[in-house]
């Protein structure tokens, strides 16, 4: 009876070891590059994670798709364009 529930709690707690490690990488890019506020970089992460929630895949997508764009954000508005065009 414990291998089996404790196997069924396994899974769930690897996706959000991933998840929790592929949010600490977005928020390296933020901290690379141009300088920023911190209130800047606290905007930036709040909008990150009021998008992707507990989606690991549009976690990834930031992290593949705009590894540069998360570098160079200056203001509130660079935040805002790495989400317009992103329906994932």
């Amino acid at each position: 009876m414990l291998a089996p529930s404790l196997s069924m709690l396994l899974t769930p707690f690897i996706y959000v070891v991933v998840l929790v490690s592929k949010y600490e990488l977005v928020f390296m890019r933020l901290s690379f590059g141009i300088k920023k506020s911190k209130r800047l970089k606290r905007y930036a992460r709040r909008r990150i994670i009021m998008h992707a929630r507990l989606n690991l895949k549009r976690v990834q997508y930031l992290l593949t798709s705009h590894p540069v764009d998360l570098m160079q954000i200056q203001n509130e508005t660079d935040v805002e364009r790495l989400f317009e065009n992103n329906t994932r």
